[in-house]
């Protein structure tokens, strides 16, 4: 990356590309993150280790991954 910067020292585009594919990384990195969190959360859910409101949230979490989504993302950049 330095050698980039050192050849290209002013140059937006390259420098946004650079952004755009960390940004990229850590999405992905997130999105299985999160899909790994929502498998363990579905095996208590299956196992009656959840209970009340603690089932309808994973039930959302459980949709909302489907979509290729994280869950609580949305919460927090509201």
């Amino acid at each position: 990356m330095e050698e980039v910067e050192t050849k290209y020292p002013h140059d937006e585009f390259i420098e946004g590309y650079l952004h755009q594919d960390i940004e990229n990384s850590y999405t992905e990195r997130e999105i299985e993150t999160a899909k790994k969190q929502v498998e363990i959360e579905s095996y208590m859910l299956s196992n009656g280790m959840l209970y009340e409101q603690e089932k309808e949230i994973v039930k959302y979490n459980i949709q909302k991954i489907a979509e290729n989504v994280v869950p609580w993302w949305e919460a927090t950049e509201a």
